[in-house]
């Protein structure tokens, strides 16, 4: 599986950058960061840089791995185990430790451990060794259990590379694939709700997308159509480099530049997604409405709103200035009634 491979020749990567940093000392002064070594276990299925061990129902597992703290300072670190979902853009992230997980999701990463977090102090250039235990599910699961231990440290590290300097705050992640059988776990795409927003006052069309089989896939392809009511193409757009967790969906926004193409009226998506695990093609009908329309326009034009304003306080101005007509005709015609009584 091409994940797989990248995450083994990555692997290889950084412990060639390892060895160098600790053997030239002038080169590791200006390194920062840490760098992740797994600890395979004997159980592991293939070494591909990630820990990826075949396990038994009821078995308890224990799962390590090596953080090599790059720097000449003390780190300390936070690490949590996270069940993988799939980000809008779409990839797979490691990072969401609370997150509504798609209801296909037998059992979540995280919750197979006893440990929520934990915190360890990393010594300069130096190795720590972390471990979790594992307790695997005692009813036997198919597929892919996915998640990772992501890693967060309390350092920042100046970017200087722009023209304003900036802090950022780095995190990491080791991924953690468990499989019970031999079995090859195969993905599924459907498509759900389609529907229209505005991001940056530029309309885009959202595509609800899910993947309820145990299965991963990596470097998927995607390309959107969109066409009107009489079959007109109106939109294209192609992305690389995509992947998708198992048991996971995720919501694929297209923006659309042209704001004039989507007036109110139907529309026909069309996304065909490929990769080595399979060919997806995800097709649905949509409409956008007169009130998204003009919402859309509303947020694009935001002098239309001080021209509403000014509308509707002209409107309450008219109204108030009519009651209060009313109001001294009836207390002048009452008045003049009085006077008329007296007179008699």
């Amino acid at each position: 599986m091409q994940l797989f491979k990248k995450k083994y020749f990555a692997f290889l990567a950084v412990l060639i950058g390892i060895f160098t940093l600790f053997n030239i000392q002038a080169s590791a002064n200006g390194v920062n960061g840490i760098a992740m070594q797994p600890i395979y276990p004997s159980n592991q299925i293939t070494k591909n840089g990630i820990i990826n061990p075949q396990v038994k129902p009821g078995d308890t597992q224990e799962l390590s791995f090596n953080i090599i703290n790059l720097s000449n300072e003390n780190i300390k670190a936070s690490i949590t185990p996270n069940t993988a979902v799939t980000s809008d853009t779409p990839s797979i992230d490691y990072s969401k430790s609370k997150y509504k997980y798609d209801r296909s999701l037998k059992y979540s990463f995280k919750d197979i451990f006893n440990e929520d977090t934990i915190t360890k102090n990393l010594a300069p250039r130096k190795v720590t060794k972390i471990t979790f235990t594992a307790h695997i599910p005692d009813k036997k699961f198919s597929g892919l259990l996915m998640g990772a231990f992501y890693i967060s440290t309390n350092k920042t590290y100046m970017n200087n590379s722009s023209a304003t300097p900036i802090n950022n705050k780095y995190s990491y992640a080791m991924p953690v694939i468990l499989k019970e059988d031999h079995l090859k776990a195969v993905p599924r795409l459907t498509l759900g709700d389609v529907y229209t927003s505005t991001q940056n006052d530029t309309p885009q069309v959202n595509s609800r997308i899910y993947n309820k089989h145990p299965a991963i896939i990596d470097n998927m392809t995607m390309e959107t159509f969109i066409t009107d009511a009489n079959g007109k193409r109106i939109y294209h757009m192609y992305h690389n480099n995509n992947s998708v967790a198992p048991n996971s969906n995720f919501t694929y926004r297209n923006l659309i530049s042209d704001k004039n193409i989507l007036n109110p009226g139907k529309y026909h998506i069309k996304i065909i997604a490929k990769s080595d695990e399979g060919k997806w093609i995800l097709e649905k009908d949509f409409s956008v409405g007169v009130a998204q329309y003009l919402g859309t326009i509303l947020q694009d034009n935001s002098w239309l709103w001080w021209l509403i304003l000014l509308l509707i306080l002209l409107i309450i101005l008219i109204i108030i200035y009519i009651i209060y007509k009313k109001i001294k005709s009836k207390r002048e015609n009452e008045k003049v009634k009085n006077t008329g009584k007296h007179f008699k």
